[in-house]
């Protein structure tokens, strides 16, 4: 269990400066690595978190994951090993080791602590993209309380463009410090009594947030966010680094209180967009969901791309004060059997929030 006081980051670009901290409201956290597993899974019992809150509480060097920085065995001052694969993935962030020379060098210890010297090379991939990343740096390790106490690594990365990301050639400094510390009153045993502890895969699901706060979802940790503003966003999804679907969820015109576009005409426009890569329809009908979001009408669309076979799922959705959105899945024909109903699960938790009040009518 983990209670965060604050979580927060920043990125200043010329095209899209991103900012974000983790709400208050999500501060106690679940981190459970099961036995035999290379990474750490972080929920809150609070309720999902957003992609950008994930990446700030599940990441580089987590506590779970610093004592495979250790030796296996008694070693010498001098002597050297090969750190394994958790710590590798750990500390160069990627999802995938394709080689590791990422070495552990013991050059001091007393009766309180050693100090470990950490350097190598990683190659591998992170969502998809290749890259390598080169290490060097120091832990601390504190031979009394049986724990990794620091951590300070000087980190030097080139990454291609990936399917979900831009690429990277960036040099960082990732820095750990561990102290003892009193117990947190929100991690007494009392104030756990009865909240969900467990990181089941219903917990794992991540909130995506609409960027006017117009309408939020849950979608699982293979859809990745590829692009956001108040007009589009467009998800990706990745299977074992290949993107196999998007989903583009663009903002359409207001219907007005209750109202939503004709659903002949929509699907008239539809087959006009697609031209000559229309083939046949395959299904079209009203679809249930979240109580809270709305009206939602799908329509399937079998067609192809050059000699490609595409699937086409759209769904218009309509808000109760006229807000529509428009939701496009766009697949492969291949890939639907990978790809299931994940159309389904991630417009069915769809819930719209209540226009601004300066936007409500009397």
């Amino acid at each position: 269990m983990r209670w965060v006081r604050q979580a927060a980051s920043a990125i200043n670009g010329d095209i899209r400066p991103t900012a974000g901290s983790l709400r208050k409201e999500l501060s106690l956290l679940v981190a459970e690595r099961p036995a035999g597993a290379d990474s750490v899974t972080v929920v809150s019992p609070a309720g999902p978190v957003t992609r950008h809150e994930l990446e700030l509480v599940q990441g580089l060097a987590d506590p779970l994951i610093l004592a495979d920085m250790l030796p296996g065995k008694a070693v010498s001052r001098g002597a050297s090993w090969k750190l394994g694969r958790a710590a590798a993935l750990s500390l160069s962030d990627y999802d995938q080791i394709k080689e590791s020379s990422l070495a552990g060098t013991l050059e001091a210890a007393d009766e309180g602590s050693a100090r470990i010297r950490i350097a190598g090379k990683v190659e591998g991939t992170a969502r998809g993209a290749a890259g390598a990343i080169t290490c060097e740096g120091v832990a601390t390790f504190d031979r009394r309380a049986g724990l990794v106490t620091s951590l300070k690594l000087n980190r030097s990365e080139k990454r291609e463009p990936g399917p979900v990301e831009a690429g990277l050639d960036v040099k960082s400094v990732l820095t750990v410090v561990r102290r003892p510390s009193s117990m947190a009153p929100e991690l007494a045993d009392k104030a756990l009594e009865g909240l969900p502890l467990d990181t089941s895969p219903e917990r794992q699901l991540l909130q995506l947030i609409s960027p006017e706060t117009r309408y939020n979802l849950l979608h699982d940790r293979r859809w990745h966010t590829f692009w956001d503003d108040p007009r589009l966003v467009v998800l990706k999804r990745l299977e074992k680094g290949r993107v196999i679907a998007q989903c583009n969820l663009a903002k359409g015109p207001d219907a007005g209180k209750g109202k939503h576009q004709d659903l002949s005409q929509f699907r008239d426009d539809l087959k006009r967009s697609l031209g000559d890569r229309f083939v046949q329809f395959l299904g079209m009908g009203e679809v249930d969901g979240d109580p809270e979001g709305g009206f939602r009408y799908k329509v399937g669309v079998k067609g192809r791309q050059g000699d490609l076979g595409v699937l086409w799922d759209y769904y218009l959705i309509a808000g109760p004060d006229g807000d529509q959105l428009l939701a496009t899945f766009t697949l492969a024909e291949k890939d639907a059997a990978e790809f299931g109903d994940q159309d389904l699960q991630l417009v069915g938790s769809l819930q719209w929030y209540p226009p601004p009040a300066a936007a409500r009518t009397p």
